[in-house]
């Protein structure tokens, strides 16, 4: 073994041994120097096969064009041009490559380094079982090469270029891939797999083909730029740092796709940078998850998802411009829309107490569910929006999932109903530009301003309009056998009120003033606060009870009965009108108990049957006027107003009648029945056409006729029960105006 030098003084072939120290090539075990004064090339060829124990070629130009050249030692070359053959070496460095053929094979456990000053390409095959290290300059990987190293690392060790990896074909790679900053790799003429895994500790990935990763990858502050698309085939962990997605150029998009079946995991607090192209995004197919328990993880880059999104704890945070999120959401931790972006939620699980803050835009535009845990906070300014006829609903098996919402929630779109089915905790603004939003939630508090062109609904569960809750929106339903609306504080609503069948409306705290119109079904008026109604509102088969109604509008009664219960009133204000359209009247509830205040109209102007009210009228300087059928007052009529008889109608008065009340016949063949003769004391007045009627129930004869204070007196006896009772008609008659029959007096 010895040391062999060039002494050539012009370029030769390695097999002249007059070029070399010692007369002769270098031998197996020698220890090669080519170090010229003027730079030369040496060519290495087919037949000079030799293992050497260390090679350093200075500013000349080592050709190898044939034959194997293995180093076993130090290797340090500046400028190596392979054609051909093949180089065997045990690491070192190549400062300035150019492959056009041939292969380079690195032994195990060493690491060749190049570095090159100039352009380097890859023509031929590297490979073997060391590690292959790219360091400075520009290495361009040319059509025909193959890759097949342990390892392969681009690293930009002080360098002040950037390390370039350019890919002129389709490279499949199955060794350990390293990237770090001050690196890049240039996809110009295929994609790039990584099948084995890698670490991508910075740098970045550009060009125009794809990127795939198939092993196990972890990632930290790595840019992904041009028109790449990274495919995430494997699983990659992130941390220490942003991804970036999208480079320089505002007109390349960028994509990553994590793939069906694959993983990424951010470990920590690390997040997502999008570049200049603002169309660059992530698209999730598989499992993306933030793993670690603690800190925030900011996603600025436009997401969108089919897959699973995952949160162990802290928080995952969607801040792209335009997010799309379907498939299903796992917690514990929080997964969060930020203020900058506009996200929209399709078909999308919510499971396993997954919770979630929203700071920017939402738009709910598919099947949403939530399952018990979830809780959903929109933070003020922030807008949830229902964009269709969808809503939240309760997962299978759920009961108690809620949002808090000091932003806006708004249905945007749909002439249908998006139903709300988890419970509500608003103290923003609620707005229904169309259609109808319903809430069904178990519990519900309104404490803000609910406004639009469309309908709220409360369908189900417990709702509360509480201090602030201001209302202003078209349309207000409360629906559902199960339902209550609770007032706590005074609210006043102009738009268009409907209480349906079973559902409460609870005033036990605040009074709700109607002043628009409705409909007051089958439902239940509770609490010991009044309904207030200044519209105009159709009732049927209302249960009224706790504080009961106060009319200064028109309430006008068809189909079922309206009920009376408890300690409730109806009063009917001064400038109220109550109307039965039909057969309908007002009956007690199981107490037996509730009255009357009539101090405006109430009448009945529909329906030729009878009317039963059973309830006692306080008729205050108001007037209980029939128009059409019977009205039987079961209930004593009180106060200092009027009760009209119309033409061919009844009112029948079935307890007793104040003295300070009158009676008065208009029209034709009007009738009065007294239930109670003996305690009717008023005046009747009108009884002069041709028909008119009183009939006195029970075994009651005519006794005597007198004429006292421009009255005519009809007296009546009771033989059995040794009663009279008297009739006090108002005007001149005489006996002979009337026909008397029994317990019947007609007007001739």
């Amino acid at each position: 073994m010895s040391s062999k030098n060039w002494i050539g003084s012009a370029s030769g072939n390695w097999s002249d041994g007059a070029d070399w120290s010692g007369g002769a090539a270098p031998a197996n075990g020698d220890t090669v120097t080519i170090d010229t004064a003027k730079p030369l090339t040496v060519t290495f060829a087919e037949g000079d096969d030799v293992s050497l124990d260390g090679l350093t070629v200075d500013a000349d130009t080592l050709l190898i064009i044939g034959g194997a050249l293995t180093d076993t030692g130090a290797l340090s070359i500046e400028n190596l041009v392979l054609t051909g053959g093949q180089l065997n070496v045990s690491g070192g460095v190549i400062d300035n490559l150019d492959q056009t053929g041939g292969v380079i094979d690195i032994a195990g456990q060493t690491q060749l380094e190049l570095a090159p000053t100039k352009d380097a390409t890859l023509g031929g095959a590297v490979t073997g079982a060391g590690l292959l290290v790219l360091d400075a300059g520009v290495t361009t990987v040319a059509k025909g090469a193959t890759l097949s190293t342990a390892a392969l690392a681009l690293q930009n060790a002080g360098s002040q270029s950037t390390t370039t990896l350019a890919l002129d074909e389709a490279v499949s790679y199955s060794g350990a891939f390293t990237l770090n900053a001050g690196t890049l790799v240039e996809l110009n003429g295929g994609k790039f797999t990584l099948q084995h895994g890698a670490t991508l500790a910075g740098g970045g990935i550009s060009g125009s083909y794809a990127f795939i990763t198939e092993g196990a990858t972890s990632a930290s502050t790595v840019t992904i730029g041009g028109a790449v698309v990274w495919d995430n085939a494997g699983v990659v962990t992130q941390s220490n740092g942003n991804v970036t997605i999208g480079g320089a150029n505002a007109r390349l998009p960028t994509e990553l796709d994590n793939l069906k079946g694959a993983t990424w995991n951010i470990s920590d607090e690390s997040g997502f940078d999008r570049g200049a192209a603002a169309g660059s995004f992530i698209l999730n197919a598989g499992a993306f998850a933030k793993t670690s328990t603690s800190g925030t993880s900011v996603l600025s880059v436009n997401f969108r998802s089919t897959g699973t999104v995952s949160c162990a704890g802290g928080d995952l945070e969607f801040d792209g411009a335009h997010n799309s999120i379907s498939g299903t959401y796992i917690g514990p931790g929080m997964i969060d829309y930020g203020p900058d972006g506009v996200t929209m939620l399709h078909d999308l699980a919510i499971t396993q107490s997954a919770c979630g803050t929203n700071y920017g835009i939402v738009d709910v535009t598919g099947l949403v569910t939530i399952a018990d845990g979830s809780t959903i906070m929109n933070d003020a300014g922030a807008h949830w929006n229902f964009d269709g006829n969808f809503g939240l609903t309760l997962a299978s098996g759920s009961t108690s999932p809620s949002m808090t919402s000091a932003g806006t929630i708004a249905k945007t779109a749909g002439v249908g109903t998006s139903v709300v089915e988890i419970d509500i905790d608003d103290m923003g603004t609620v707005s229904v530009a169309t259609g109808t939003l319903d809430f069904t939630g178990a519990s519900n508090s309104f404490d803000g301003l609910i406004k639009g062109a469309g309908v709220i609904e409360f369908g189900g569960g417990g709702s509360t309009l509480g201090m602030g809750a201001s209302l202003t929106v078209a349309g207000l339903i409360v629906s559902g056998k199960a339902t209550t609306l609770t007032i706590a504080s005074d609210v006043s609503y102009a738009g268009h009120f409907r209480l349906a069948s079973g559902a409460t409306l609870d005033e036990n705290a605040a009074d709700l003033d109607l002043t628009g119109t409705g409909f007051l079904g089958a439902g239940i008026l509770a609490g010991s606060q009044a309904l207030q109604t200044a519209g105009t509102f159709t009732i049927d088969g209302l249960q009224i009870g706790g504080g009961g109604i106060v009319n200064g509008g028109a309430l006008n009664q068809s189909g079922v009965s309206a009920t009376l219960d408890g300690s409730a009133i109806l009063v009917n204000g001064a400038k109220g009108i109550y109307d039965i359209l039909d057969n309908t009247g007002v009956q007690l509830g199981q107490s037996g108990l509730g009255d009357i205040s009539n101090s405006g109209l109430f009448e009945k102007t529909g329906g030729a049957g009878i009317s039963v009210i059973a309830a006692t009228i306080a008729n205050d300087k108001g007037m209980v006027k029939v128009a059409s059928g019977e009205l039987d007052l079961q209930g004593a009529l009180t106060g200092q107003g009027t009760a009209d008889i119309g033409a061919a109608s009844i009112l029948e008065a079935g307890a007793a009648v104040a003295s300070a009340e009158t009676i008065e016949f208009h029209g034709v063949a009007g009738e009065l029945i007294l239930g109670d003769p003996k305690d009717f004391a008023a005046d009747v007045s009108g009884f002069k056409t041709a028909g008119d009627k009183i009939k006195l129930l029970g075994s009651w004869t005519y006794q005597s006729f007198a004429e006292s204070n421009g009255e005519g007196i009809l007296t009546f006896a009771n033989a059995s029960a040794h009663e009279t009772a008297t009739l006090a008609l108002v005007g001149s008659y005489a006996l002979h105006d009337f026909t008397i029959v029994g317990n019947v007096v007609t007007y001739k």
